[in-house]
Parts: structure tokens; C-alpha cells; sequence
């Protein structure tokens, strides 16, 4: 059982946590390392299926890799999971990256 004093630290740290995550996998990227950066990307999905900047960083991935099925399937698996837990929808960064993927598509098809 959690003793009261100690919840608000480990939301603190949950959240740092997580900041850091996204901070690692943004160095991965800029590394080149897309598959460590997938990899991580996967894990941290897997365990926090509602952060919103995880799937942002997926979908980065996928759009510099040129994977327009996975990134329009992935957006809305995201769309889904915020529909279904909160009533939203992606926020305003996520949908100018899908814009921007469906309309490169359109200009290339």
C-alpha cells in the first residue's frame, strides 16, 4: 500500500521518466538509430499507450522512413485509443503530420 507522502514524488518522477524517454528517442533519431529508436518506441507504447508524444515520435519514424501504410495506420490506431478513452482527437502537432503525409502522398500518386 502507498503511503500518501510518496505519491506526489512518484508522479514527479514518472513524468521525468517519461520526458527523458522521449528525450532518448529523439537522440536516437538524430543518430540515425531508427531501429533502437523503434525498439524503444515499441517498449514505451506497450507501457504508456495513452502518451500522446510517444506516438508522435512513432509517427516521425514512420513518415522519415517513407512508410505511409504504417504512419496512416498508426495515426489511427492513436485517433482510436483518444476517442476511446478521452473523447478527442490527436492534438494539433500529430494532425499537421498527418496533413502534411497525406498530401505528400497525393502529390506523389
Amino acid at each position: 500500500m502507498d503511503a500518501t507522502w510518496c505519491i506526489d514524488k512518484r508522479e514527479r518522477l514518472l513524468v521525468l521518466y517519461l520526458d527523458r524517454s522521449r528525450q532518448y528517442c529523439r537522440y536516437l533519431l538524430k543518430q540515425g538509430d531508427e531501429d533502437g529508436a523503434e525498439r524503444k518506441l515499441v517498449e514505451l507504447l506497450r507501457r504508456y499507450p495513452l502518451d500522446e508524444g510517444f506516438h508522435e515520435l512513432m509517427l516521425g519514424l514512420l513518415e522519415r522512413r517513407g512508410d505511409r501504410t504504417g504512419f496512416i495506420q498508426h495515426y489511427h490506431r492513436l485517433s482510436d485509443i483518444l476517442e476511446q478513452e478521452f473523447g478527442l482527437q490527436p492534438g494539433d502537432g500529430v494532425k499537421q503530420l498527418y496533413e502534411r503525409v497525406l498530401n505528400a502522398g497525393k502529390a506523389s500518386g
